[in-house]
């Protein structure tokens, strides 16, 4: 039996939990089915317990968010003996592994590096942010890596790190869901944490020309987050209210039925590691209107199963279109169903042991 200590900032039950702890609830589970010993070191939140198991993994939550990237290393110099691998999951702030753990028992996963999108989350010390982040990053130019995407690898080679040891293995989806009857009149849907670098005002602003042309047309905006207040502002100031509806966090049963109705998806995000978000909607009979930006131009080919932008005036015009050709929409609907299934779980989790192995017997 393998024993592997995992580290991350949230687990999959804390309230801000997003991409990552999916695709660590997705792998982890599955490999604790197979007899691997799991344990998940990560922050407490209001109300959560100290210790908990969660689809098989032992979830260990200490302290503050802030401080978990700290204190995760005095655990570990205290348990080490205990585990065969460390996995550091790089996320906002690496764990540093590469300084305590020895190379032949470290592994780090990547599901994006922030880079610009320091600017926009702190505009004042972005460049700080980016610098540290490159400087922390060269400390893995010895690491394995695995990336959730193509993106994220050049992204990593772009800051330093060789690619030779970078293996992207892509993300799977946990929707199953069979289409259903879209809505009678138009439905576009964000889904997705609610951050500046999202840019949903994007969609705000072009949402009172869309209402010329298609005035009983609804915009719904799944999830929660820092920008809330800010995008509710715009919504008043352009006197939308009844045409915008904030949902926040949703249940799955929810999401999927809502993903379901919606004639689009729209993600104007400035980058992504990889969009879950688009594959949900896929798998919903749901085409995607992305940015033409990393992670986001791998999970919606153009004019086939999605359509991607790079100007505000774009995104209008494909949203007008897409609306107005319902041939067209449907076409590319029925595509992305097909895409969608290409991404598996149970493949990534697969992949993912072969690059355990590799390392623990290299």
């Amino acid at each position: 039996m393998k024993n592997i200590l995992v580290l991350n900032w949230w687990d999959p039950k804390n309230p801000k939990a997003g991409g990552a702890e999916v695709h660590l609830n997705e792998i982890f589970s599955r490999l604790a089915k197979k007899g691997y010993k799991i344990t998940l070191l990560c922050s407490k939140y209001a109300g959560a317990k100290s210790f908990e198991n969660i689809n098989g993994i032992r979830v260990i939550r200490k302290g503050p968010f802030w401080l978990i990237n700290i204190t995760s290393i005095f655990y570990y110099l205290r348990h080490h003996h205990q585990f065969d691998m460390v996995i550091d999951y790089t996320n906002k702030i690496p764990y540093l592994t590469p300084l305590y753990v020895r190379r032949e028992k470290r592994l780090a996963v990547a599901h994006h590096v922030f880079g610009e999108i320091w600017d926009y989350e702190w505009p004042v010390l972005g460049g700080l942010f980016k610098g540290l982040e490159r400087l922390l990053y060269s400390l893995y130019k010895n690491t394995r890596i695995i990336a959730v995407s193509q993106s994220t690898k050049e992204e990593l080679i772009d800051i330093g790190l060789p690619a030779r040891n970078i293996k992207v293995i892509y993300n799977g989806i946990s929707v199953s869901a069979k289409t259903g009857l879209k809505s009678q009149n138009p439905l576009i849907v964000f889904l997705g944490r609610l951050k500046k670098y999202k840019r949903i005002e994007l969609i705000l602003e072009i949402m009172p020309e869309l209402i010329k042309i298609y005035p009983k047309i609804k915009l719904i905006i799944m999830g929660q987050g820092s920008d809330a207040k800010r995008l509710k502002k715009i919504v008043a100031r352009r006197k939308i209210q009844s045409y915008v509806k904030f949902l926040g966090f949703v249940s799955e049963s929810r999401k999927l039925a809502i993903l379901k109705k919606a004639w689009l998806h729209i993600q104007p995000s400035i980058k992504e590691g990889w969009g879950f978000t688009v594959i949900e909607a896929a798998a919903c009979g749901t085409p995607t209107i992305a940015t033409d930006a990393p992670g986001l131009r791998e999970v919606v080919l153009n004019n086939k199963t999605g359509w991607l932008f790079r100007e505000k005036r774009a995104l209008e015009k494909l949203i007008i279109e897409a609306l107005t050709n319902n041939q067209k929409r449907k076409a590319l609907a029925n595509q992305a169903k097909v895409h969608a299934r290409k991404f598996s779980w149970d493949k990534a989790a697969f992949e993912f042991e072969e690059q355990i192995n590799n390392i623990l017997f290299d």
